[in-house]
């Protein structure tokens, strides 16, 4: 499994009130998953992203990694020690504000910091967020969260 579809079901899996998969009421989706095209009212995979009635983006998150690079940290003998940027692309049209935003951000900063991610060893730390603003293609509010992922291949 890629590191962004150990991401998507980890958050997929936090349900409840308040809860991030519950927050995000059009989907978590990779990046690889949109077709590299992102969030799309013609795209089959993300059509659920959008009200059927209004066509405007309900809460959705997009999970994209960026290429990993050696990083010459402490490492087993026989592996190499990487480092690798997670982001989350968080969007929401039903208001004019952020509050479903932080509150998915909340949940995603419990959820992945300083935690290790799926059957490999592989930690990650907030780095910050990087882009709060409106998407001009989608009409609706976005924010970008990174994360620094720490991991040893072999």
């Amino acid at each position: 499994m890629s590191l962004e579809d150990d991401v998507k079901t980890l958050l997929a899996a936090d349900v409840g009130t308040g809860k991030f998969a519950t927050l995000m009421t059009g989907g978590i989706y990779t990046y690889e998953s949109t077709d590299q095209l992102g969030l799309s009212r013609d795209n089959d995979t993300t059509a659920a992203a959008f009200d059927t009635t209004t066509g405007r983006i309900k809460p959705a998150c997009v999970v994209k990694m960026r290429i990993r690079s050696r990083d010459g940290g402490p490492r087993e003998p026989g592996s190499a020690s990487y480092r690798q940027v997670v982001e989350l692309w968080i969007y929401d049209d039903r208001a004019q504000d952020y509050d479903v935003i932080d509150a998915a951000q909340a949940r995603a900063f419990a959820l992945l910091d300083e935690k290790a991610v799926g059957t490999t060893k592989r930690t990650q730390r907030w780095i910050g967020e990087f882009l709060r603003t409106r998407d001009p293609d989608l009409d609706a509010l976005v924010t970008r969260h990174d994360w620094d992922v720490r991991g040893q291949l072999g």
